[in-house]
C-alpha cells in the first residue's frame, strides 16, 4: 500500500475487533459435544466452478475440489488433514473455501498458520479476495506476523519518553 492509503493510527485502534482469542479458547473449552457442521459439496463445487470478473486465469481444478472435498470432510468430522499438492493445484482456495464457509456456520474464526509472512502477504491481498468473490460474501481477514512487527505499550514507553507512565 502507498502511504496515502495506508490507515493511520487512530484508524486502526478504531476498527473493530475480531474478538479475544481467550474468549474463543473459552467457548471452544466448554463445548462437549461440538455442533456437526454442515458444508454441502455443491456449495464447494459452484464457488469453485465461478469465473470471477477480471480473473480470466481462475478456471475449475478437479483436483483443487479433491482436496477441498476431503478439507470440507474433516471439518466436518472434527479431525485433522494433511494434504500434500503440487505447484498449480489452487492449495490456498481449496482449502480456504471450505474453511470460510465452516468459519461462517460456527461463528468462530478460521486461523490459518503459514511457513512464511510472503504466504500470509498472498493470503489476504489475492487469495481471501478471490475466495470472497468466489463465495459472493464478504470475507473479513487480518495477519498477524510476529511479535517483533507490533507495537507494544512497554516498547512504546521504552521509545517515548515524553508519554506519562
Amino acid at each position: 500500500q502507498s502511504l496515502e492509503t495506508r490507515p493511520t493510527l487512530i484508524e486502526l485502534l478504531e476498527r473493530p475487533g475480531f474478538g479475544e482469542l481467550r474468549d474463543f479458547e473459552k467457548k471452544d473449552g466448554e463445548r462437549t459435544n461440538p455442533e456437526k457442521i454442515e458444508i454441502p459439496a455443491e456449495e464447494i463445487r459452484r464457488a469453485l466452478h465461478v469465473s470471477p470478473a477480471g480473473n480470466e486465469a481462475f478456471a475449475f481444478r478437479e483436483s483443487q475440489f479433491q482436496m477441498s472435498e476431503r478439507v470440507r470432510d474433516a471439518l466436518e468430522k472434527g479431525e485433522r488433514v494433511a494434504i500434500e499438492a503440487p505447484t498449480g493445484t489452487g492449495k490456498s482456495v481449496a482449502y480456504l473455501v471450505p474453511g470460510v464457509l465452516a468459519a461462517k456456520k460456527t461463528e468462530s474464526p478460521l486461523v490459518v498458520s503459514t511457513h512464511s509472512k510472503a504466504l500470509q502477504d498472498q493470503l489476504l491481498e489475492k487469495d481471501l479476495p478471490l475466495v470472497a468473490k468466489l463465495l459472493g460474501q464478504p470475507v473479513r481477514a487480518t495477519t498477524v506476523k510476529g511479535q517483533e512487527n507490533y507495537l507494544c505499550l512497554r516498547k512504546l514507553h521504552q521509545e517515548c519518553t515524553f508519554l506519562p507512565e
